[in-house]
């Protein structure tokens, strides 16, 4: 419903909110159900395929189709990636994603320029998908997205992506941080470490792992870096720190989906959603699980 060219998002009868408005037996208004930003705001970035604020009105990725290179953006319907004009786009070759909107308020888009790094949405025709919902496919050996995020020193995740644990690394994200000796000033990460295990550090040694997550599946990760401590839970599990005064710089870039650098990739990886909050999320770490579960159905 509009008042001119201005969407209504509230209406109320005195101090009371509405939920419905209603011509005769016609129902022309209903008021939105709150999505996980809506409940749980405040994030630096946010990327996924479902739409996470009701008050965002960009788009969810930019595609390049491989038959022409033209690039369009895709938006939502219903909440949900539009995949019936991101078919329609694409055709029966494969899209590559450009851009990933961020859904946060703060601009802080991921994007790749070269066609050769850009990871794949589309494959031959066919959305990708894990558990029935559609991903973004990193190749493992040159695609990743990159943000020029500036976030510290505490900084919470939560990410649903599949890994593959056939390399020495597989990295969810991985921010630049700046160079220390030995270690990565700043630095935050998120993946899988050289033996099998899911993994969040701040830099070289100050790192927590966790065995719980499931090789090769969809997996829900909440990482959180601080100055005192990094922490890891894979799937809701026991919440796994270690001390750390590590983190003592904001980072420059985050990539994602590969090392700082851009080398360490995943190998047929796959993310769905990254939110990442300048701020410990501990409290609500429950709820935000919650939603995200609620919608992906992981475990």
């Amino acid at each position: 419903m509009k008042l001119g060219a201005n969407d209504v998002s509230a209406v109320k009868i005195g101090a009371t909110d509405v939920n419905k408005v209603y011509l005769g037996s016609n129902l022309v208004w209903e008021k939105a159900s709150p999505l996980l930003l809506d409940d749980y705001p405040n994030s630096a970035a946010a990327y996924s395929l479902r739409k996470l604020r009701n008050a965002y009105t960009g788009s969810a990725i930019e595609v390049r189709r491989s038959s022409d290179n033209t690039e369009q953006d895709i938006g939502f319907v219903d909440n949900e990636l539009d995949t019936s004009s991101l078919l329609s786009f694409v055709g029966a070759g494969n899209g590559f994603v450009t851009t990933w909107y961020d859904q946060s308020g703060e601009g802080n888009d991921a994007a790749q320029g070269s066609a050769s790094k850009q990871p794949k949405i589309v494959s031959s025709g066919s959305v990708i998908t894990e558990n029935g919902k559609p991903s973004v496919e990193f190749n493992g050996t040159t695609d990743y997205i990159q943000n020029q995020l500036s976030v510290g020193p505490t900084v919470t995740s939560f990410a649903v992506s599949k890994i593959v644990d056939e390399f020495d690394y597989n990295f969810i994200y991985d921010s630049f941080g700046g160079t220390g000796n030995p270690y990565q000033i700043g630095r935050v990460r998120l993946g899988l470490w050289n033996d099998k295990k899911y993994f969040a550090d701040n830099g070289d040694p100050f790192e927590t792992k966790a065995t719980t997550a499931s090789n090769g599946l969809q997996n829900l990760f909440f990482a959180k870096h601080t100055n005192s401590d990094v922490s890891i839970s894979v799937n809701q599990d026991t919440l796994q720190t270690v001390e750390s005064t590590n983190f003592s710089q904001n980072s420059e870039h985050w990539n994602i989906g590969a090392r700082n650098d851009g080398a360490e990739h995943f190998l047929e990886g796959t993310i769905q959603e990254l939110i990442l909050y300048p701020s410990d999320q501990s409290s609500d770490r429950s709820g935000i699980e919650t939603n995200i579960n609620n919608h992906y159905t992981i475990y």
